[in-house]
């Protein structure tokens, strides 16, 4: 990503909404509402699917400000803003808030509420045991820290990722209402893929595990790691109220195999090592009900089938081919569901004790 100047009107489309800033008006803005003298280069950040993030410094530190799609109801993000602000007091690892001079969380943009955020310079987390320590504690303390009264004061939305059964609902009847198109749009191993998708969330359900606020995607494109092996939690887009287990199982399948790291022509491998060292984190923090354990399996198919619904959606409207991707996640959930998923519940049996 080049830096740009501050004489242009920055245009980005980000999940069909389109943004449009005058960036010199923007940043007087800035300066007017949060007392910050930004420097004139800026750059984008290409990732994030509904969001846009802008990467600016003043002359002692760096900020990324967050652009919230202009449809998002400012009660909505209120919610959510005073719940990150919580976290950060609770000393959870995560960006910094910062705040107008008037002590508001997010201003106001044309028709683009927007937030600034410090800036973490880290990199990418390291694959060992000691970063998976790092990252299963801090989980487990988001969860924990979800629990406590003070916590369930705050007007809290659904992260929606089971919504009391709704989110499978939605898939499947997605998937049968547009089956036709997706045959038609789909290569023949994806639309078979597709198809078995009903069959496989049938009968999943996760009533009675424990539920709380939930970051909901723990993966290491939304992580930053230290020089120190802090691991600092970023992206909290999808954030919300859910069954922690749906938040825990998602590094397991993730970042405990090699599916984002590995070479297109590399095989799917497990690492267990690093398995056991983020349970070993989770577990110093927080405990695993055993009716959590038993709905393990139905806990991974559930997300990993979740980013395929995210992939089919995007088919349909947007006429945009991820078959090779979907057949991607579908050999991630056959891979573990062959060669680990007893062996993975076992795990969880043994550690939890």
């Amino acid at each position: 990503m080049k830096y740009k100047t501050l004489q242009m009107i920055l245009k980005a489309k980000k999940s069909q909404r389109n943004y449009e800033i005058d960036i010199e008006e923007f940043f007087r803005l800035i300066r007017n509402e949060f007392g910050l003298e930004l420097h004139s280069e800026f750059k984008v950040f290409e990732e994030g699917e509904v969001n846009l993030h802008i990467l600016t410094e003043d002359s002692s530190k760096k900020y990324v400000i967050c652009v919230f799609r202009p449809d998002k109801p400012i009660s909505e993000l209120q919610i959510d803003l005073d719940t990150l602000n919580y976290i950060i007091d609770q000393q959870f690892p995560t960006p910094r808030l910062y705040k107008t001079i008037e002590k508001k969380l997010y201003s106001k943009y044309r028709s683009y509420p927007f937030s600034i955020f410090e800036f973490i310079d880290g990199h990418t987390p390291e694959y060992s045991e000691s970063t998976f320590i790092n990252i299963g504690k801090s989980l487990a303390e988001l969860h924990t820290l979800s629990e406590s009264r003070e916590f369930k004061n705050l007007n809290l939305r659904s992260a929606g990722l089971y919504n009391n059964g709704k989110r499978v609902d939605s898939i499947v009847s997605f998937i049968n209402n547009n089956l036709r198109r997706l045959r038609d749009y789909c290569e023949d191993k994806t639309f078979h893929i597709i198809q078995k998708i009903p069959k496989n969330l049938h009968g999943i359900e996760f009533h009675k595990c424990s539920e709380g606020y939930i970051h909901s995607d723990v993966v290491f494109h939304n992580l930053k790691q230290m020089s120190d092996g802090k691991v600092y939690f970023l992206d909290f887009d999808d954030w919300g109220t859910d069954r922690f287990i749906l938040d825990w199982v998602l590094p397991i399948c993730y970042e405990c195999t090699n599916f984002n790291s590995k070479k297109r022509s590399e095989s799917l491998k497990f690492n267990i090592k690093l398995l056991q060292a983020y349970l070993k984190g989770y577990l110093s923090i927080r405990k695993i009900k055993i009716n959590e354990i038993e709905k393990f399996w139905d806990a991974c198919k559930l997300r990993i089938i979740d980013f395929i619904g995210w992939m089919i959606w995007h088919i349909i409207y947007d006429k945009n081919q991820k078959n090779s991707k979907i057949i991607d996640h579908w050999n991630l959930l056959c891979f573990l569901e062959k060669n680990y998923k007893d062996y993975l519940i076992k795990q969880m049996m043994d550690l939890n004790q």
